[in-house]
Formats: structure tokens, sequence, C-alpha cells
């Protein structure tokens, strides 16, 4: 009886092993696909940054002055940012602005986003970051409006001096990429803890005991780079 439990055990282990294996081995498919560079993008409804580090903010202004969308939304930015970004980069064509100033996370970056675009009637937008937050970015505001059937173009920004079509040929770029495949698991895991709430956490984010220590013992520690 004992040979027959222990046998059923390595079986399921056996299991768990292989479907984690398929997992990660989908997860690095999907990673070196959306990290393959720039589409040829098309013009959109919107052009929509996920705020944060690196030259997120110029691209996206530049985008505008080459009418690629008629409307823009920075995720998250006051009223104060917006103005201080138009002074900085002063666009030469007239645009709509749209404000969220709520996002915390890349996944509440992706909700709201998807909100807007769903509420203003929208069928498509560029997203606008860096390289290596790409791939997270995309997949989730890609799951978030899949049913609405919004096309999500990506036009990916270099990141601390690394060549996006090259990123494999730096010890950071490996780093990085290790960071966000790591950090996506934790998103979906946000995504899934919001759809059974129905609303999101009222605890800041990362900062539990146990989300510090998993990215402590899990993640590279990289210096930030911001513009």
């Amino acid at each position: 009886m004992l040979s027959s439990v222990i046998h059923r055990l390595s079986s399921v282990l056996l299991l768990l092993i292989a479907l984690i294996a398929f997992l990660l081995v989908l997860e690095a498919s999907y990673f070196v696909w959306a990290l393959a560079g720039d589409e040829d993008l098309e013009k959109a409804d919107l052009i929509v940054v996920f705020e944060g580090e690196y030259d997120r903010a110029r691209v996206a202004y530049s985008l505008v002055d080459r009418s690629y969308a008629p409307n823009l939304l920075i995720s998250p930015a006051t009223e104060k940012k917006l103005r201080a970004y138009e002074k900085r980069y002063n666009p030469s064509r007239p645009y709509a602005r749209i404000m969220e100033d709520k996002s915390r996370t890349t996944l509440e970056n992706a909700v709201h986003t998807g909100e807007i675009l769903r509420e203003n009637g929208f069928k498509s937008a560029i997203l606008v970051t860096s390289w290596d937050h790409m791939p997270r970015s995309y997949l989730l505001l890609r799951i978030l409006t899949y049913s609405a059937h919004i096309q999500i173009q990506r036009s990916i920004v270099p990141t601390a001096g690394l060549d996006p079509t090259n990123w494999y040929g730096s010890p950071e770029g490996w780093k990085r990429t290790y960071n966000e495949m790591m950090e996506l698991w934790g998103s979906l895991y946000e995504l899934a803890a919001y759809r059974m709430r129905g609303a999101f956490s009222t605890d800041p984010p990362k900062q539990s005991a146990v989300s510090a220590f998993l990215r402590k013992m899990l993640l590279f520690d990289l210096d930030p780079v911001r513009s």
C-alpha cells in the first residue's frame, strides 16, 4: 500500500513539474515574440503610456506630433504632471488628453486603460512603454480588452541604453527580462484576486512582508533609470 501511495505521489509530482516546465516554455516564447521590436504602427484612436521609468512620455508625444492618434492617456498622471509634460515636450498638434491618476501597479494601469477605451468607444490603441515592461503590459491590456475587440499596437521604448533588438547580448538585458517574467506571475495573481473581489486591494502594493521577501529572493536588484 505504501508503494502505491509513493507511486501516486511521484506521478503527481512529475505531472506538476511537466506543467511548470510547459508554462515556463510558453512564457519564454511569448517574451521572445513581445521583445522582438516595434510593429509598423498604424493610426489609432488612443496613445496610452504606462507611466514609470525611462523615456516613455517623450515617445508618446512624438507619436502625437506625427498624428498617430488624436487622444493621449498617461497612466497614471495628475493634472500638474500633464502640464509639466506639455511644457517639456511642447506638442505641435492639437489632441485630447485623458487623465487617469489612480493606478498604482501595472495591472491597475491595464484595468483603468481598458475601462477608458470601452467608455469612449475606442477600437484601437498604441501602447507605449519600455521594452522590458512591454510583454507584461501588453498581455494584461490584451486580456482586459479582448472581449471588446480592441486592437492594441506596441511602441517599445529603449531601456537603460540597451538595444531592444539585441537585449540578449547584455547581462542587464537578461536580468531585466528575468525580472519581468517573474513580475508577470505576480500581476496574474493580482488579476485573479481582482476578478474574485471585484475591486483592487486597499493595501499598498508590494508592501506586505511576504511580497517584500519574495521580491528580495526572486528578483535581481537593478538600478532604476529615469528619463
